[in-house]
């Protein structure tokens, strides 16, 4: 390895992301022991913030972007060191330059640079001369299965393979130059085919209990919406969960709150998109029973045939959906005072309230999962 103890050392500055750290609750700053064991020891694959897990702790954009410098400002020859020593550790080698070399015989030589582009824990992108892909771990072959699911779907979709090596699953797939939903919002105005793509990819994750599709896991490329990170499916109560995230502005459908122009258009594609599925039922059976063991098989066949054989489904969901939509449009007033007691005086602030306010910043967010930490509380504070 082409790196020393000392170059390392040299290389870590914390102050910035400590300074940021220290604010929040549920976190812990990071050491330069700890950054070092992860630059020298390549069977760590990702530098993680030191955060109580379960606990409704969240981070900003900001936090994450500081996460990943750590590892982005080392440079390209350390990197690019550092990441074959830990691809070859975990054994991803032949499939990494099988994948973005076109199956070269050197990573080392074939690897052109390497950056984090992941948010509270490492996802990297790999450039090769020809292309670039993204590696990381994951539980389970979803992001697979859900990339087929779309492919039936005639829907665009980013090629990647889930596969297992020594009982840990991982996920290569190919890069796209794009940005979250989030960042696009911000950047551009709604137009019908956004909503009507919003609309679709709504629907298809409601009847396949898609979780945790917030709008960072939906990524934007020239004007196209891909689904990113399809890490949870077929979640039993996934429709109790898509009411909090809506509640929070992390769901398809909070955005109708802040396009309300868009609403009809909304519901007019959602249901043209049920219908749809609904003539590819049986493609989806046949997915499923190919993807997944026969008892698993059996509870998703049942999951989605409960949904797409419902003809009252998508009236049912529109109603469900009013309540969280109420309490996102609630939870934006105060997102606003929060906003206007942070440029006051930031130092009053209520730990929780700081943690709030660099959460919602620059996202669509508001107090996500306020209420299920039973924080509502916090509301008087503002």
């Amino acid at each position: 390895m082409i790196v020393t103890e000392k170059e390392l050392r040299q290389s870590i500055d914390l102050v910035a992301i400590n300074r940021l750290l220290e604010e929040l609750p549920g976190f812990s700053t990071f050491s330069v022991d700890q950054v070092m064991t992860y630059f020298m020891d390549p069977t760590m694959f990702s530098l993680s913030f030191n955060k109580e897990p379960g606990k409704g702790y969240l981070y900003s954009l900001d936090l994450a972007q500081h996460r990943r410098h750590l590892v982005n400002k080392v440079s390209r020859s350390f990197r690019n060191a550092l990441m074959v020593s830990r691809l070859q550790a975990h054994l991803l080698g032949d499939s990494v330059l099988n994948w973005g070399a076109d199956g070269a015989d050197s990573l080392i030589d074939s690897l052109v640079n390497c950056f984090d582009i992941g948010m509270g824990s490492s996802v990297y992108r790999l450039d090769f001369a020809s292309q670039s892909c993204v590696i990381k771990p994951v539980q389970s072959i979803n992001g697979s299965f859900y990339a087929h699911i779309l492919s039936l779907c005639q829907y665009p979709y980013i090629n990647l393979s889930n596969f297992s090596v020594q009982n840990s699953f991982w996920q290569l797939s190919n890069y796209l130059e794009g940005v979250h939903f989030n960042e696009f919002y911000f950047q551009q105005t709604m137009t019908e085919s956004i909503i009507e793509q919003l609309a679709s990819h709504a629907c298809l994750g409601d009847i396949f209990g898609r979780g945790d599709r917030h709008f960072e896991n939906y990524l934007v490329s020239d004007n196209t919406i891909y689904p990113i990170d399809v890490s949870y499916l077929f979640w039993p109560d996934n429709d109790d969960w898509l009411d909090r995230y809506i509640a929070g502005g992390q769901s398809e459908c909070s955005l109708l709150v802040l396009e309300p122009d868009f609403e009809s258009l909304y519901w007019k594609c959602y249901h043209a998109a049920f219908t749809y599925f609904q003539s590819l039922k049986d493609s989806f059976v046949e997915a499923i029973q190919s993807f997944y063991l026969p008892g698993v098989a059996k509870d998703y066949e049942r999951y989605l045939l409960e949904r797409l054989e419902d003809d009252r489904y998508v009236i049912n969901r529109k109603q469900q959906f009013q309540k969280p939509l109420e309490e996102y449009r609630y939870r934006l007033d105060y997102k606003s005072r929060l906003e206007q007691r942070f440029q006051q005086d930031a130092k009053s602030l209520d730990p929780l309230l700081l943690m709030y306010y660099y959460a919602n910043k620059d996202r669509l967010t508001a107090f996500f999962l306020i209420d299920y930490y039973e924080r509502k509380y916090l509301f008087d504070l503002i």
